[in-house]
């Protein structure tokens, strides 16, 4: 898939975290280690830090841009 890097398992995700442009997931917690770091995050699941800061609940009308524009605390 154009865009997307696989990295070694023993990557450290503090290091993908910094430089990512945002993070989605099912739902698990890189989500909110993401949402802390200041980076929008996109949950698919029933996370139990939905609604927190940084986080975006997966609905069909969503769109990436949306994500990425949305305002960050």
């Amino acid at each position: 898939v154009k865009g997307v890097d696989l990295v070694p398992v023993s990557t450290n995700s503090a290091e993908i975290l910094r430089a990512c442009e945002a993070v989605t997931t099912i739902s698990g917690t890189v989500a909110l280690e993401a949402a802390c770091m200041g980076k929008p995050a996109l949950v698919f699941g029933a996370a139990w830090f939905q609604g927190c800061p940084n986080t975006t609940a997966w609905h069909p009308e969503l769109d990436w841009d949306t994500i990425l524009a949305a305002p960050r605390a």
